[in-house]
């Protein structure tokens, strides 16, 4: 069980900052029964998504950013948080050590559960991982309707299934138009006569799309500023490289994937969402919150 401390103090340039001690009761704490993680000094990473099933928990090749990204910010209890949380601080190692991890709870332990407080769990007992939340005031995007209006149609009804966090069948996005469509997933693919990328969002809420979809491809935070509510379907073609002088990161490092500005057929993202879907992103500043990783250390031995 995790329980949250507030504490409010003033930053050297006078600012209230607001941050959030994440304590663990041990006594409460969800544990794995079994678990192996071996440095892999082989792959150059990052590698595939886990493979989960009711129970077991399987990573190969991932760094620690990875790990620490999946159990302390991808889940909201046992839902998708809609929001990307950048993660701070930590060793020089955090992002360039790869690690393949199995994992056997007892039971059939539910996915979220696993990937979210065991997860936690095992990392703060293996790699002493020591983490906070704040809330920092920061340059952020926000996303706006652009003048003429949004050019996007609300999800039809149907359209899409629940997304199940628990459902192994639901861990990869849909891989081709036969796959069953799960709301708040996207499937990333490549333009066949373009130097693009294409990304189909499905059932998506505004928020998600600002706060989770978006955030790999821009170098700020994204808020959603649209008033739009509802999901919707939407396609969007982009150059995934850093076009127009915009560098753009992946997981927190320069992308060089996708066409490069001196391309006379690249679009950055920024004119995608205007021209494509009447959306706008918006310099601005924002209180987003952040996780800090205040300390860990490489894992000791099985």
């Amino acid at each position: 069980m995790l329980v949250s401390i507030i504490i409010r103090s003033l930053s050297a340039a006078g600012a209230l900052s607001v941050i959030t001690v994440l304590a663990q009761v041990p006594a409460t704490k969800p544990q794995f029964e079994v678990s192996s993680i071996k440095l892999n000094s082989g792959c150059s990473g990052p590698g595939g998504p886990s493979l989960s099933s009711r129970g077991r928990l399987t990573m190969p090749c991932v760094s620690l950013r990875t790990l620490i990204q999946m159990a302390y910010t991808t889940y909201e209890g046992l839902s998708l948080n809609p929001h990307h949380i950048r993660i701070i601080g930590g060793p020089r190692w955090l992002n360039s050590e790869y690690y393949d991890l199995a994992a056997k709870a007892e039971g059939n332990a539910h996915r979220a559960e696993m990937e979210g407080p065991m997860l936690r769990a095992l990392l703060e007992d293996r790699f002493k991982v020591r983490v906070h939340m704040e809330s920092r005031e920061m340059p952020v995007y926000s996303l706006i309707v652009a003048k003429g209006g949004a050019k996007i149609q609300p999800l039809k009804q149907g359209a899409c299934l629940p997304y199940d966090t628990d459902n192994i069948l639901q861990m990869h996005a849909p891989q081709k138009p036969t796959d069953p469509k799960y709301c708040g997933t996207v499937m990333i693919g490549a333009s066949p006569d373009k130097p693009t990328t294409v990304a189909r969002y499905y059932g998506v809420s505004m928020p998600e799309l600002a706060g989770r979809m978006l955030a790999p491809y821009v170098d700020r935070p994204v808020i959603d500023r649209t008033g739009l509510g509802g999901r919707y379907d939407i396609r969007l073609e982009f150059a995934m490289g850093g076009v127009s002088g915009r560098g753009v990161l992946l997981n927190g490092v320069p992308s060089t994937v996708g066409p490069t500005a001196d391309d006379p057929l690249a679009v950055s993202i920024f004119d995608a969402l205007q021209e494509q879907l009447g959306l706008k992103l918006t310099s601005d500043k924002g209180s987003v919150q952040v996780l800090v990783v205040d300390s860990a250390e490489r894992p000791s031995a099985n």
